[in-house]
């Protein structure tokens, strides 16, 4: 293809260049070669440059799937969980969770000078997920697709609803703190799923859940008994 049927080719689709930086160098080419009848060889080489965009346009980015659920209050509550831990001098607000596959993801807080400030990202296995805006919705990249995980949205839900009662069930599960990811070692820290540090962070109940209480009393009841039993024992 000569030169000059590059750039009529150039001119006619100028229209379709991704850029307005794009369409103004075109123009100037085109420009050029009307006034000059020639083009150097490195304007040539744009010349094929802005052709090949024109005719193979880039993607386009893929658009948001906004979520917004039925229970989008619940979200609304994660963002005064993290406010919480912030107050309580939490720098950056993170949870580090696992999945029944052992598959991990984070729920941490986006940067305050970054695009999203306020915002809550969610990541699964280090590749962002979505993320949870101040009013409660849960907006998720179209190229997550078919890598939607039910049980990673329902676990974020679960712990906006009861943040005690989701950090129990997760300690217990895996033996480590998402609040801070760290082993839970004590007898009181894998009773309730973390630590009295986190608990202070981030607001949970710490020495004086309901269950526990109950379960410390029937303890109880069942020492008590067994020692009168052993001194009945020994009497006889």
């Amino acid at each position: 293809m000569s030169v000059q049927t590059q750039v009529m080719r150039l001119e006619e689709l100028i229209s379709k260049l991704p850029t307005e930086g794009d369409k103004r160098f075109a123009n100037s080419l085109v420009g050029q070669w009307r006034t000059k009848r020639r083009l150097s060889q490195a304007q040539q080489l744009y010349v094929d440059k802005l052709l090949d965009k024109a005719l193979n346009p880039p993607e386009e980015q893929p658009k948001l799937v906004v979520e917004v659920a039925a229970t989008n209050m619940s979200l609304v509550k994660l963002h005064a969980l993290f406010d919480k831990a912030r107050a309580n001098h939490v720098q950056v607000p993170r949870l580090r969770m696992a999945l029944t596959d052992m598959k991990r993801f984070s729920v941490s807080a986006a940067p305050a000078t970054g695009k999203n400030p306020g915002a809550i990202y969610v990541q699964l296995e280090d590749k962002y997920y979505g993320k949870i805006t101040k009013d409660g919705r849960f907006e998720i990249p179209a190229y997550v697709g078919r890598g939607r995980n039910a049980e990673l949205e329902q676990r974020i839900f679960d712990v906006a609803e009861d943040p005690s009662k989701a950090g129990r069930i997760h300690g217990h599960r895996v033996r480590w703190c998402m609040f801070c990811g760290l082993e839970l070692r004590t007898t009181d820290s894998l009773y309730y799923g973390y630590g009295p540090i986190c608990a202070e962070k981030w607001g949970l109940e710490w020495g004086d859940a309901v269950e526990r209480k109950f379960e410390d009393s029937v303890n109880s009841a069942s020492n008590v008994f067994a020692t009168a039993v052993a001194q009945f024992m020994k009497k006889e």
